[in-house]
């Protein structure tokens, strides 16, 4: 009599191993692009930060070409650190191998670090009159010590036009602390760097000149951002009762 074969079951260690290369060559997959992403968004933002002296930059949010740099840094030396870890390699390779993925596990953490202590940075599109100037200030501050710009934005490459060194790291633009004027095909702007000091415009030259841009594009209608400045002119204050006068003065019959 003769027996039915069946196959028989892979081998525990078998099936693990399989699992691990397909684990690894997934992996090597990801980081591959991952890497090479990296490097060509480092290149780029390098590239356009040597246009004009350093006045173009790349801008993605809040996000500058410093900023951008580090965060690709930080992908390319993980993706690399992940590539090194699960190539296969003989074990004499290992002498070699096993410094440098320390080296890029480092280095992905301390970039890491790195973002977490990024400058605080805030991005005001300019007003004028209820309408977009097509300006945005970027402003930026760690601890006590801050900067800003005010940028032409064309997608995600930004041009500027004039600085801002505000006191104590303060953001004067974000706080609608300043003032948009136009004159001819100008725009005059200036800024209050103390956060105790309402813009003034009066008796003094604009702090930045930028050309006024004809796009039809641009929208009206905008909101401006509230001030803790008000026009104290504008303010109703009510009368409030002397609490020592009780000479039955007619003013404050009608008061509570």
């Amino acid at each position: 009599m003769t027996g039915v074969l069946t196959p028989s079951e892979p081998k525990p260690d078998v099936s693990r191993r399989r699992r691990v290369r397909s684990w690894r060559r997934y992996a090597l997959l990801a980081a591959g692009p991952l890497l090479g992403l990296g490097i060509a968004v480092i290149a780029f933002a390098n590239r356009v930060d040597q246009i004009d002296g350093g006045n173009v930059t790349v801008q993605v949010g809040t996000l500058g070409s410093a900023q951008i740099m580090v965060v690709a840094s930080a992908a390319c030396l993980s993706a690399l650190a992940v590539g090194l870890c699960v190539i296969p390699v003989t074990r004499r390779w290992l002498v070699i191998l096993i410094p440098a993925r320390a080296a890029a596990v480092v280095g992905a953490l301390g970039t890491s670090v790195l973002l977490m202590w990024s400058p605080w940075t805030t991005t005001t599109p300019l007003l004028y009159q209820g309408c977009d100037t097509g300006y945005t200030a970027v402003e930026r501050s760690f601890l006590l010590a801050g900067n800003g710009g005010v940028y032409r934005l064309e997608g995600i490459v930004a041009t500027r036009v004039g600085i801002s060194v505000p006191d104590h790291g303060y953001h004067p633009f974000a706080d609608g602390n300043y003032a948009v004027m136009g004159e001819g095909d100008s725009l005059h702007i200036w800024y209050s760097p103390f956060s105790d000091e309402p813009v003034s415009t009066d008796s003094r030259e604009p702090d930045i000149v930028a050309p006024r841009l004809i796009d039809a594009g641009l929208r009206c209608g905008i909101d401006a951002p509230t001030t803790p400045y008000p026009d104290s002119s504008k303010t109703d204050v009510a009368p409030q009762r002397d609490p020592e006068d009780d000479t039955g003065n007619p003013w404050f019959r009608d008061l509570p």
